[in-house]
């Protein structure tokens, strides 16, 4: 994609009035240092160790910045060789890394993700799907669809989202590590976190106005937990099945009826929150990475790829050791086999994942790639680690033997580091930032010669 498309696709999205307005370098720096004071008053009322409060304050924080990913999937046929702006859905990402709320976010983090425990159709992983799917007594006239939120983080209110955590905060709080915080420190806190949402793009400062940042670290636990009233009314009607992975929701209803008034209670519940649906195709519906067929009250799973998915493993010639390569088509073909739930529907999913091991250069059949699962034994972890550059499985192989030949095979364990990718080496944090040859200031936003600004 040219970059100047790039760049106009970011200014469009930066157009919208409701999500985002301009802001000033100096009113950044003022919303960091109150957050900063307002850490330190409640650390030191917390009694916390002095240590921690000096860590997680960020006196000279790196200012967030915005970058757009395009949503290739729903690219039209023909948009690939568009250059209108518009034509193009993306994801905005605010990277928060070194951000003014990176340090005391990931504390609360630590607090408030221990609540999704107590969201009642949160789902944490495939598996618990899998055994709530095979748990469930379906019958001949059960109906199943999935739902999908448009746009959830940018759409969450965040006076709800704050009062849903806070009353979920209030309830299990006794059950929780706190981290020596009251409730109301980590409200406190979370709602600054929030409230400092200025970031930069090209040089230009932005605040959004509305909804969650993505790179937010506490963007995903609010929004999960902002969900869990959304569908409150919903679950009172006792569906048969419903399950969230934060916004994509899997429903299973007693008629096609009850299903149609689930979905219209949903879209009723907050403004700017909207649902989508779909239906089962050819009797199999996808949800995550698996296929779900009901039909007259059977029940059969899948492996599944999304038609848009560009199936990109690390390539078999690729330079990373060997037995990185045996784990990634292992785990594979185990989650293949995992979620399928009949012989055919195994057979089907292994021929899958073999396609996209051949894809990716994989000469070797799923037979060969097995290997005996060993674990760690107690005497290996306790042995030294000694993190070696990946060079070739040859040299890997040479020093194994050496550090055998010397009796040291007992002591230290040998990890593989593997190099760069392309993608860390061509990705950078800020777009269109060109170096300035001064050491002491920040770089220069492209096309302003001549301007910059002091770190910090």
């Amino acid at each position: 994609m040219p970059r100047g498309l790039d760049a106009a696709i970011t200014q469009a999205h930066l157009g919208d009035e409701t999500l985002y307005e301009p802001s000033s370098e100096g009113e950044y720096k003022r919303q960091y240092r109150r957050l900063n004071s307002v850490w330190s008053d409640i650390a030191h009322r917390a009694d916390l160790p002095k240590s921690l409060i000096t860590r997680l304050k960020c006196d000279l924080p790196v200012c967030p910045v915005l970058y757009v990913l395009i949503k290739t999937h729903k690219l039209a046929p023909n948009t690939h060789a568009s250059l209108d702006p518009s034509d193009f859905k993306v994801r905005p990402i605010i990277s928060n890394v070194g951000g003014p709320t990176d340090r005391i976010s990931w504390l609360l983090n630590l607090v408030l993700t221990q609540l999704l425990t107590f969201v009642p159709a949160h789902l944490s992983n495939t598996r618990r799907f899998l055994d709530q799917l095979r748990e469930t007594r379906f019958r001949r006239n059960h109906v199943i669809e999935s739902f999908d939120v448009t746009s959830l983080y940018t759409n969450v209110s965040n006076g709800d989202a704050l009062q849903a955590t806070h009353e979920l905060l209030n309830e299990h709080a006794g059950s929780i590590n706190m981290c020596g915080l009251s409730v109301s420190h980590v409200m406190t806190l979370v709602k600054e976190c929030l409230d400092c949402s200025i970031f930069r793009w090209s040089g230009q400062y932005f605040r959004q106005v509305r909804g969650l940042a993505m790179g937010q670290r506490l963007a995903p636990v609010l929004a999960i937990v902002y969900m869990s009233k959304i569908e409150r009314p919903v679950l009172d009607r006792r569906p048969v099945l419903y399950f969230r992975y934060v916004d994509d929701c899997f429903v299973a209803c007693s008629t096609q009826k009850e299903m149609d008034r689930c979905f219209e209670l949903l879209n009723t519940q907050a403004e700017n929150i909207r649902f989508t649906r779909e239906k089962p195709i050819d009797t199999w519906l996808p949800f995550l990475n698996m296929q779900v067929q009901l039909e007259r009250g059977f029940l059969r799973t899948k492996w599944y790829r999304k038609p848009t998915s560009k199936n990109i493993l690390v390539h078999f010639r690729s330079a990373h050791p060997l037995k990185t390569k045996q784990a990634i088509t292992r785990n594979m073909f185990r989650t293949a086999k995992m979620v399928s739930s009949g012989d055919r529907e195994v057979a089907e999913s292994v021929e899958l994942a073999r396609e996209v091991a051949i894809t990716n250069g994989y000469p070797l059949t799923e037979q060969s790639l097995r290997r005996p699962p060993h674990g760690h034994t107690d005497g290996s972890l306790e042995k030294v680690t000694f993190c070696l550059p990946f060079v070739s499985d040859s040299v890997s192989s040479d020093v194994r033997t050496a550090l055998r030949k010397c009796g040291l095979d007992d002591m230290v364990r040998v990890v593989e580091v593997p190099p760069t990718n392309l993608r860390r080496k061509l990705i950078q944090n800020r777009l269109y930032d060109r170096p300035c040859i001064t050491p002491t200031v920040s770089p220069v936003p492209t096309g302003e010669r001549g301007t910059a600004w002091l770190q910090g």
